[in-house]
This record gives C-alpha cells, structure tokens and sequence, in this order.
C-alpha cells in the first residue's frame, strides 16, 4: 500500500466517523445533561493543530464510547482555574457532563488541557481514573498551522499571541508536568504523522487503551 492508498483510507475512515458523529450530535442536539453525572472515562488533553477533533470523531464513532451528553468534543472546564478556586463542588460540576446512566466509555478532548500548567493537577482530582490521550506534531508543522488560528497575524502581528502558538510546541515541559500527576499507564501519546499514515494502526492502540474492542 502506497502513501496514495493511506491517504485515502485515512479519508475515508475520517469521512464514515463524522458522519456517525454527525447523527450522534443531532440526536443529542437542544439536550442538557440531566441526572447524576459521573468522571469521564477519557480525556484528550492535546496538543492544538494536531488533528485532535478527527480522532475523536473516530474514538467515539465507536459503539462503546461516546461525548458527553450534549455531544461536544471540548469542554474547557478547566480553563477558569487559573483565577477561579477549585471547590468541592467544582468535580461534581464537571461530572453532570457525562450521564452516570450511559454506560459507554464517555469522554472529551480540550487540546489545551496539556499546555495550561494548573490542568493535570486538576484533572487527576477530578478525574483519577480516567484515561489521557495525547497526539503531538511535528513542532515546525504545528506552528505554522496554529498562526493560521490567530486572527490578527495576516494584519497585525501580536507578540503574545505569536509567543503562545510557538510555546504550544515545547513538548517536553508539558508532557513532564502532565506525568508528575498522571499515572503512565493512564497515559496514551500519539503521533499526528502516524495517525496520518496508519489510521487503522493508532486507532485499534487508541481503543486498546480506552478498554474498547477492535
């Protein structure tokens, strides 16, 4: 099989997710979330520009997982925290987007969980048994790709948001920081190129992981 043939697989396997994902989400669209909620079962935590919403697409198109309750792929709970408290409500409150009744394997993916450092720590408190993804990039190819989501670049350049799309791709300080509080068994990194070139591959590592048959 040539990199034409993987391309193309790679289409049409994204393709048939969103559409199954498509129906999910009208399904479940207007719906709040109702009844005890409960702690996800996994979490995407990155990175930006990485091809996070196709491979959730493809995790919950499988018929054992799913979103939460309204259907979106990223919450940002966590994103307040920086200048909000974290109560004893706050998990609780987290929870109600993922019905204690369903009994898939539920979850969310907010590609900037990994890069705020108050997030893991957080995580895990909300979380603690939940499995984390994360696929990073080629640092080069991300950046070019995350100037293109900073409204102002083409007719202004703003340092601070130029600063933060290239701090994005420091892998390393991330990553470490999300093992001082995640279990590396919990813990699934991915490769965009990979999943690129060998969606069938990454995605049965992908449900090996979440606990989901083939």
């Amino acid at each position: 099989m040539n990199a034409g043939d993987l391309a193309r697989r790679s289409r049409a396997v994204r393709a048939v997710a969103r559409m199954v994902h498509a129906r999910r989400r009208r399904a479940g669209s207007g719906r709040a979330p109702s009844g005890p909620g409960r702690p996800p079962d996994f979490v995407g935590v990155g990175v930006q520009r990485a091809g996070t919403t196709r491979w959730f697409e493809l995790v919950v198109a499988h018929p054992g997982a799913g979103p939460g309750a309204d259907g979106r792929k990223e919450r940002h709970f966590f994103d307040r925290f920086w200048h909000e408290p974290w109560t004893c409500t706050s998990a609780a409150e987290y929870h109600r987007a993922f019905p204690a009744s369903d009994p898939r394997c539920l979850g969310e993916w907010t590609p900037r969980y990994c890069f705020d450092p108050w997030v893991p720590e957080l995580l895990v408190a909300a979380a603690p048994d939940a499995k984390v993804l994360l696929i990073l990039r080629d640092p080069l190819a991300r950046l070019v790709s995350g100037l293109g989501q900073v409204p102002s670049f083409r007719r202004a350049v703003d340092p601070a948001r130029v600063t933060e799309a290239f701090a994005r791709g420091l892998y390393s300080d991330q990553v470490e920081r999300l093992l001082g509080h995640v279990d590396r068994s919990r813990l699934l990194v991915l490769q965009h190129e990979s999943c690129t070139l060998d969606p069938a591959g990454q995605l049965a590592r992908t449900y090996a992981h979440l606990g989901l048959e083939p």
